[in-house]
Formats: C-alpha cells, structure tokens, sequence
C-alpha cells in the first residue's frame, strides 16, 4: 500500500512538472498574460483578479448547489422507478442537459425571461434574482451529468445483494433506498465520475462475444488444426446475426436520419442555399421569417443584422460543423488509439512516458485549452481541426489503454507470441480488431463534444472567422439582436446544434449498449 502510495505520488509530481513546463510554453509563444491584462484593463492583474474573484465563487457554488438539487433527486427517481415514464423524463432531461451549449442555454432564458416576461434581470449583480439565470445556464449541464451518474450508480446498487437481503426482511422501501442504497450509490457521485459501472467496466472488460477478431493467422493452424474454418463459420453467423439485431433492436432511426440528413445538407450546400451566406442587403436586415408578421417568402428564416440571408448561413453551417467535428474526431481518434495501443501493449517506460503525458493534458481544462492553442496558430477551419484533434485525443488514450491491458492477457495473444510474431504485428493484426469497437463507440460520443467546443470556440470569437458562417459565430451575431426580441437569431443556430450533438449522442449510447451488454441497464 505505501508503495502504491508512493507510486501515484510520484506520477502526480511528474504530472505537474509536465503541466508547468507546458504552461510556461504558452505563456512564451502567447506572451505574458499578466501584461496583456494590464495593457487592455489599465489595471493591477491583482487587483483585477481580486475584484473578480468574489462572483466568480459565487456563481460557481450556485450552479453547483443547483447542479446537486437537482441532479441527484432525479437520478434516485429514475433508478427507482426505472423503465416508467419518470425514468423517461430524467433521460430526456439527461440528454438535453448534456446536448444544449451552456451559452445558448443562457442566451435562451434572457431572451424569455428577460426580453420578453421581464422577470429576471439580464445582467448586473448585487441580488439572488441576479444569480438565478446564470447558475441555472452553468448547472444546467452538470445537473445532466449528475442524474445520469447518479441513476447508474442507483442502478448498480440496487442490484447488490445487500439491498436484496434488506428487501427480504422486509424493511421499508423508503428506509432500504435512503440507508443502504443512497450513502453507496451517492459516493461515485460526490468524486465526480468513478461509478460502479465504470470500475466494473474497466476491471471486467471482454473482448467482443464469439472469437476474437482475425484471431488465427496462417501460422496458427498448425497449432489449431481446423480451427479456422470453424471460425469463419461463426464470424459469418455472428456477422448475420449483429445485422439482424441492427434492424430489430432498438436502433437510432430518428437520430441517424437527422446526422445523415445534415451530413447531405452540408455536401450539397451549394445547390441548397438560396443566397450567398456571406453576402447582405443592409435595407433587408433583422427581417423575421416569412411565417411572421413583417416576415417575407424571399427570406424564408429572415435575416441577420447585415442583412444575411439565415437559411444560407444555417446551411452552410452546417457543412462547417460536419467538416470540424467528423475530421477532429477521426484525427483525435487515430493517434489515441496508437499512442493507447502502444502504451497498453509495450507496458514499462514507454507506459509511463505516454499516461504521464496524458494526465498532464487532461489536468488542461478543455476549453482553456483550445483557447491557448486558438491564440497561437489563428482562427481557421483547419486550424481548429488541429486544436480540437489535440486536445480530445487523450479521451482515446485512457480508454484504449485500459481496453489493451485486457487483450493482452488472452490465450490468441500470448499464442502469436508463442508463433513468434513481432510485436508490432499483434498490435497492428490481433490487438487493434478487438479494441476498434470502443474507439468507434467513443468517437460517436466526442463527436458531439467536439461540435459543441468548435461552437463556443466561434462564439467566442477565437474560431472560424467571420465572415464564414458557422452556427457559433451565428449565436455570436445573435446578440446584437437579442435585447430587441430578434428571437430567430438565436433560437435556429443553436437549435441546430442540441439536434446534431443529441443525434451524436443518442447514437454514441446505442451503440455504446449493442458492443457493450453489461451496461443495458445503466
């Protein structure tokens, strides 16, 4: 135990060593962040920081406090009452809290709230009402993330044999879930990710059912006679039989048309868009949609502050989303899934090199991250492929690492090793088939991470430059209208955006359930 102890002491010393020579790159090639602060405020950065220092607490502990309240309670429910239609509010609850960009989400309530009930200020501090909007914008997505953390650690320990014996006594249900159920279930929740379900998954992780994919080689035979054919029997059946499920089981219909639908939107833009999106008519500009009075059919989703047409733009958009996210994802996936393989499988310093690297850039906020990089190299399209590739890639690298630490251990393994197979031929013939699964399920789940980083990039204004349409850089351009009602501005840009990242994500659970059956319940 002290040695383990000892052990994550010093790779978190190493960590933090990587991490402060990374930071002092940054400050090198960015410049001084300290003089830039006192070059544009005029101010001491300590006295800046200080003055600021005060909300930003307490803004934080607010969504967290709302974040709390409401995730937990709704996960507890839905884990009790799994399967009814309590359980399908909380996912849906869950799904669109982890769909919608906070931004939009606020921009959202001071356009109801606000603009047109007048309940809530829209900006300033001093009162609660003035705390109400923001936390509720910020905690809005953790809420998500704790109901569903919440209902899947329920779900685990409701099923426990504990819990079952507490039942045959004949305790009361209330007293079953508050005492024994609540205080297991609540600590994966409290240390912000490590479920059951997630120990368990790591821990009990099993390559694909049936044989292992391209388990044999040529040389194999000799040592498993008529194996092969066999096999490739039953790869052909369970080939058949994954189709069939695909067709009966559960899959994604509404999710997948929407993403392929958007994906051919994007490829044929050019002939779909009725105008230039980046040219306007100035005497056309804030036009509503043509459903609305003032509204003409010329412009069928109205215009923006310059007069830009806001169907082109959507449209064209959306080909900016397609490209930045499919491409960041591919590109994040690919050197995450060598980098975890190579890790996995080689073990010793080349392990410990790769995973320190890997903590140092996952103890990086993800958003600071990309604004640091964004900064450095310039907003563009490609740029921000680079940016969004180089800070996900590290999702891909834990996970495959843990999945070859698995692999590595089974018998078709150690018989190539036996068959004298070099070790780059297992990783790249018999290592890699069996782990393809989790990258692809993982990459259908950062998709809409992606997406939704590359908007708040563009809505920041640190990523795809105007006038390029994308539908960040929209909700940008929506402000200007925001307090004058001018609601198509922001509702259709990030509606546009929680239907892609939802699609994503709906998509990513299927088949993070079809390849993995332990997490149906969960």
């Amino acid at each position: 135990m002290k040695g383990y102890i000892l052990r994550r002491l010093g790779y978190s010393v190493i960590s933090l060593f990587l991490l402060s020579v990374t930071i002092f790159l940054f400050v090198r090639v960015t410049g001084d962040p300290a003089v830039l602060l006192v070059d544009y405020y005029r101010t001491p950065v300590l006295e800046l920081y200080l003055s600021r220092l005060p909300h930003s607490l307490l803004l934080a502990g607010a969504a967290m406090v709302f974040s709390l309240v409401v995730g937990i309670p709704t996960g507890i429910i839905a884990a009790v009452r799994v399967n009814r239609w309590w359980d399908s509010v909380g996912k849906i609850f869950a799904l669109l809290g982890l769909s919608m960009p906070s931004f939009w989400v606020g921009l959202l309530m001071i356009l109801f709230f606000s603009v047109y009930l007048g309940w809530l200020p829209s900006s300033g501090s001093g009162t609660l009402l003035h705390l109400v909007m923001p936390a509720i914008a910020l905690g809005w997505v953790f809420a998500a993330a704790h109901m569903r953390l919440t209902r899947s650690s329920m779900l685990e320990v409701l099923g426990s044999e504990y819990v079952k014996l507490a039942r045959l006594k004949g305790l009361p249900e209330a007293l079953v879930i508050s005492k024994h159920a609540f205080k297991n279930a609540l600590i994966p929740v409290l240390t912000a990710g490590d479920s059951p379900a997630r120990r368990r998954d790591d821990r009990d992780r099993q390559p694909p059912r049936g044989h292992p994919v391209r388990r044999h080689r040529p040389e194999d035979s000799i040592l498993n006679g008529r194996s092969a054919t066999n096999d490739s029997r039953s790869a052909t059946l369970t080939l058949a039989w994954r189709l069939a499920a695909f067709r009966t089981e559960g899959f994604p219909i509404i999710p997948t048309a929407i993403i392929v639908t958007v994906a051919l939107v994007a490829i044929f833009a050019d002939a779909l868009a009725p105008y230039n999106p980046e040219l306007g008519t100035l005497g056309d500009r804030f036009r509503p949609p043509a459903w609305q009075a003032g509204g003409s059919e010329k412009y069928l989703l109205g215009t923006d502050h310059l007069g830009r047409d806001v169907l082109s733009r959507l449209i064209f958009g959306a080909r900016v989303s397609m490209i930045v996210g499919f491409t960041a994802v591919i590109v994040a996936g690919f050197i995450g899934t060598v980098l975890g393989i190579i890790s996995g499988y080689l073990g010793r310093w080349v392990d410990q090199v790769i995973m320190r690297l890997t903590d140092t850039w996952l103890a990086l906020p993800a958003l600071t991250f990309a604004i640091f990089l964004a900064a450095i190299v310039g907003p563009s399209v490609n740029n921000i492929i680079i940016i969004l590739a180089a800070v996900y890639w590290t999702r891909y690298a834990r996970v495959i690492r843990g999945e070859v630490l698995s692999v590595k251990e089974r018998d078709f393994v150690r018989l190539a090793v036996v068959a004298g197979c070099s070790k780059w031929t297992i990783m790249r013939r018999h290592i890699l088939p069996n782990v393809v699964n989790s990258a692809i399920v993982l990459g259908t789940l950062q998709l809409g991470v992606v997406i939704i980083t590359e908007a708040a990039l563009s809505f920041l204004g640190v990523g795809v430059p105007p006038p390029q349409p994308a539908w960040g850089l929209m909700l940008a351009d929506g402000k200007k209208g925001l307090m004058a009602g001018y609601w198509w501005l922001t509702v259709l840009p990030g509606s546009c955006i929680m239907l892609m990242v939802l699609s994503a994500n709906l998509l990513g659970d299927w088949l993070r359930v079809k390849f993995d059956p332990q997490l149906r319940q969960l």
